[in-house]
């Protein structure tokens, strides 16, 4: 289902599954809103905020296949894991704060 993705989206999407205990298996991610079917919270979306942005910065290789213009630079990365974060993660959980 998800053969021909490349290699480093391959590991980046299977991180944000495991935050959600989604089986990066069994979701087809051709098929449209396949990222409404999970929630996930403010914390997990810091923390996977924060090892993709480790990902990008510490490996060249990631950087060159997953981002457009991929200079080791702070502020492109944050925004291209940002971009990356509201376009394809998981739908916000609302947190009740009664």
């Amino acid at each position: 289902m998800n053969e021909d993705m490349t290699k480093y989206l391959k590991q980046v999407m299977q991180k944000m599954c495991s935050y959600v205990d989604a089986d990066y298996n069994k979701i087809n991610f051709k098929e449209p809103q396949w990222f409404m079917k999970y929630e996930w919270n403010e914390g997990q979306t810091n923390e996977f905020k924060e090892w993709m942005i480790d990902l990008l910065t510490n490996n060249k290789e990631a950087r060159i296949e997953i981002m457009n213009n991929p200079i080791k630079d702070k502020k492109r990365i944050e925004a291209t894991v940002d971009f990356f974060i509201f376009n394809f993660g998981w739908k916000n959980k609302i947190e009740d704060n009664k």
